[in-house]
C-alpha cells in the first residue's frame, strides 16, 4: 500500500512538472511567431525633401526661319526631325523669280546710260543756246529716278535667295514649305532647335510651387536613359496655364493651374532630342546629419505619432517621435538616435514590452533592413 502511494505521488509529481513546463514554454512563445518583421537601424543620412513632376525636353535656342521675299520653292532637302549640321543646304528655291528681276536690272542699268549720254549732249546744246536749261534739268531728274530704281532692285536682287542653310547645329521641328510652295513672307518656312542648349520644361502644379526657387538642384530620369541626371532650376515662369479635365465622379469638369519651370542640365547625353518625357525631382529642402526612418515604420494614435523599437532582447518598445520632412519611402525623425532598431510594418496588435519575432532573412537594401546574421 504505502509502495503504491509513493507511485502516485511520483506520477503527481512528473504531471505536475510537466504541466509546468508547457505553461511556462506557452509564456516564453515571441509574439508574432507566426509572422515575423523586419528591422530598419538608423543612421545619418543626408535628407532631402523634393517636388516629383513631369518635364519635357526642350531646345533654349530655337529659330523661326523666313524669306523676305515672295519666292516659290524648288527643294526642300530636310524634313522635321531631321538632324541637321550648321551651314548645310535645307531648301532651295525656283531661279524664275530672281532671273526675271536680274532682267529688270539690266534693262534699267541700260537705260541709265542711256539718260547719262543724253546729259552729256544736252549740256553741250544749252552751252550753245540749243535746248534751255529746264530741258536739261529733266535728265538729270531721269537719270536720279533711274539710280534709285538701280539700288531698289539690288536691294530686291540681295533678298533673292538661292537656299537656305542651317543657322546652327540643331534639329528641324516644323518645316512649313514644300516643293513647288509659294512663299508666304509673313510665315516661317521651318523652325530649328538648338542642340547644343538643351533644358527640360517641367509643369508644376499651383498646389506645389510654393518653396520652388531659381537656383534650387533637380534630378531628372530620362524615359529613354536608365541615368539619373543633376540639375539647376534656372527660370520660373510668371504666367501659369490652366488645363481642364472631365472630373469622371461628375459630369463637371475640373480646372487645374500648372506653372513652368525651366531646369538646366549639363551633362545630358547627345542622343536627348527636344520632346522627349523626363520625370524632374526638384528639391525643396535639404537636411545633413539628419536620422531618418521608413515611412511605414510610423503609426499613429490619437495624434500622436511613434515607432516600435526593438532592444537588445528584441522586446518591442513605443516610442514617440517627431517627424520633419519626408521624401518618397523615408521620413525625417528629430528626437531619435542613430543606431536604433525600429519595427518596419508594425501592425495594431504590437504593444509595449512584446517579444516579437525578428526576421533576419532580408538584406539590407533601400528600407535599411538589417543583413541576415551568418
Amino acid at each position: 500500500m504505502n509502495k503504491l502511494k509513493r507511485y502516485i505521488a511520483a506520477g503527481l509529481i512528473t504531471l505536475t512538472l510537466g504541466g509546468g513546463f508547457i505553461f511556462a514554454s506557452k509564456k516564453a512563445r515571441a509574439k508574432g511567431s507566426e509572422n515575423s518583421y523586419r528591422i530598419y537601424t538608423t543612421k545619418k543620412n543626408n535628407f532631402e525633401k523634393s517636388v516629383e513632376v513631369d518635364g519635357v525636353v526642350e531646345a533654349r535656342d530655337t529659330k523661326l526661319v523666313y524669306a523676305d521675299r515672295n519666292l516659290k520653292v524648288n527643294d526642300v532637302i530636310y524634313k522635321e526631325g531631321d538632324y541637321v549640321k550648321k551651314g548645310e543646304v535645307i531648301m532651295t528655291f525656283d531661279p524664275e523669280d530672281k532671273n526675271k528681276l536680274a532682267r529688270e536690272l539690266r534693262k534699267e542699268e541700260i537705260n541709265l546710260r542711256m539718260l547719262q549720254r543724253d546729259l552729256r549732249n544736252a549740256v553741250e546744246l544749252h552751252g550753245a543756246g540749243g535746248i534751255s536749261r529746264v530741258e536739261m534739268e529733266n535728265i538729270e531728274f531721269d537719270i536720279k529716278k533711274s539710280l534709285i530704281n538701280i539700288e531698289d532692285y539690288e536691294e530686291e536682287m540681295a533678298k533673292m535667295l538661292d537656299f537656305i542653310v542651317s543657322p546652327f547645329d540643331g534639329t528641324i521641328i516644323s518645316m512649313i514649305a514644300e516643293e513647288n510652295y509659294r512663299v508666304n513672307t509673313e510665315v516661317e518656312l521651318f523652325e530649328m532647335a538648338n542642340l547644343s542648349d538643351i533644358i527640360i520644361v517641367a509643369e508644376v502644379p499651383e498646389y506645389n510651387i510654393n518653396g520652388i526657387m531659381e537656383g534650387q538642384k533637380t534630378t531628372v530620369r530620362l524615359d529613354s536613359h536608365e541615368d539619373e541626371f543633376e540639375g539647376v532650376v534656372s527660370k520660373i515662369s510668371t504666367l501659369s496655364t490652366a488645363t481642364t479635365s472631365k472630373n469622371d465622379s461628375s459630369s463637371s469638369n475640373t480646372t487645374e493651374a500648372y506653372v513652368e519651370v525651366e531646369v538646366t542640365v549639363n551633362n545630358l547625353p547627345e542622343g536627348v532630342r527636344p520632346g522627349f518625357n523626363s520625370k524632374v525631382g526638384i528639391i525643396t529642402s535639404s537636411s545633413s546629419d539628419t536620422v531618418a526612418i521608413p515611412r511605414t515604420s510610423l503609426l499613429e494614435n490619437a495624434g500622436e505619432e511613434f515607432v516600435f523599437l526593438i532592444d537588445e532582447n528584441n522586446i518591442a518598445r513605443k516610442k514617440p517621435v517627431k517627424t520633419g520632412i519626408s521624401s518618397g519611402k523615408l521620413i525625417e525623425v528629430t528626437n531619435l538616435d542613430i543606431r536604433k532598431r525600429v519595427v518596419i510594418d508594425p501592425d495594431n496588435t504590437i504593444k509595449d514590452g512584446d517579444l516579437l519575432v525578428i526576421n533576419l532573412d532580408n538584406s539590407r537594401g533601400r528600407d535599411g533592413g538589417e543583413k541576415k546574421r551568418p
